[in-house]
């Protein structure tokens, strides 16, 4: 009984990763689509919004490199669970102060803190699921980089 209820909550879990992923995969593919609203919300160029990438994209790098160093301390505070839940926490309060900023400088500085929840999110959650599934991890893996892959593609029909 309890090795079954342990079951079906690893798939819970699994599911819900790869859920966030997909998630994740919208949200980093949708400010190419968005950019001309956003220059024109923030009335900078193109050109000037384009820092928005080099930001969120530093910040991945921080992000995920802070996570390997996370990764090699053997006994941090934290599980890898809770860290992905925080990075997750961080990415959205992230997207739901750039819903609502009115500063380009501001909204810079997010783009730069949604990066590192995203390296953060992408590192710890590919690490989660081995640790969940054992030797039987090859299908949710690779669901979890499909969903990812595929959203990324279709967010642009969308919008």
């Amino acid at each position: 009984m309890l090795h079954s209820l342990f079951t079906v909550l690893v798939q819970v879990l699994s599911t819900i990763i790869s859920l966030l992923l997909t998630l994740l995969s919208l949200k980093i593919a949708l400010l190419g689509s968005a950019l001309p609203e956003m220059c024109q919300y923030f009335n900078v160029t193109e050109k000037a919004f384009g820092l928005a990438f080099t930001l969120r994209g530093t910040g991945y790098f921080a992000g995920t490199f802070a996570s390997a160093g996370i990764l090699e301390i053997k006994r941090f505070a934290l599980s890898k669970q809770l860290i992905v839940c925080l990075a997750v926490a961080l990415t959205g309060l992230a997207n739901g102060m750039l819903t609502i900023s009115t500063t380009y400088d501001v909204a810079m500085f997010l783009f730069f803190l949604q990066g590192i929840g995203f390296g953060f999110i992408d590192t710890f959650a590919n690490c989660v699921m081995p640790e969940l599934w054992g030797r039987r991890v090859q299908p949710w893996m690779q669901a979890l980089h499909s969903f990812f892959g595929s959203t990324t593609c279709l967010i642009i029909l969308l919008v």
